[in-house]
């Protein structure tokens, strides 16, 4: 009995801590759709590609998820769990050669930037800085609302 319920807390365990990680981790993507959703958003994306067993991954991706944050009205984050089978096509077409592996895609999407590895939170800011300077990005709707209610109180 106890055997079984360390079974069952080191499952849960496992799950929270990938969701933490990506709370998207547990979406398979095919091909077509990712580049439709990077070309259609008229924002920018990141797209990171981790796998669960990735240490480095493991520490990154919260790092990368609250950098982005800062510019969440703004852009969007993608997380491209590798260890999923659904995703291999995807991690193929994306040439993904080491873990983690960050994109950043502009408004039309274009690839603007790419690293493997951990990518420092400067960086970033930069990239979407300038993209934000050099493109016209449209607001996510919800959060820009919102904003305009608190700016006008």
């Amino acid at each position: 009995m106890k055997k079984n319920i360390l079974n069952i807390t080191f499952l849960l365990l496992t799950l929270v801590s990938i969701c933490f990680v990506c709370p998207q981790s547990l979406i398979a993507y095919d091909v077509q759709s990712m580049v439709d959703s990077i070309n259609a958003r008229h924002r920018p994306r990141v797209v990171y590609f981790y796998a669960t067993w990735c240490g480095v991954c493991q520490r990154y991706g919260p790092k990368l998820k609250q950098t982005v944050a800062n510019y969440a009205n703004y852009v969007d984050l993608q997380s491209v769990n590798t260890d999923d089978s659904g995703n291999s096509a995807l991690t193929q077409y994306f040439h993904i050669t080491g873990l983690p592996t960050t994109y950043i895609f502009d408004v039309q999407g274009r690839k603007v930037f790419s690293q493997v590895g951990m990518v420092d939170q400067m960086t970033i800011d930069h990239v979407l800085r300038s993209i934000y300077t050099q493109g016209i990005v449209q607001p996510k709707k919800a959060k820009a609302a919102k904003t305009k209610k608190a700016a006008s109180k």
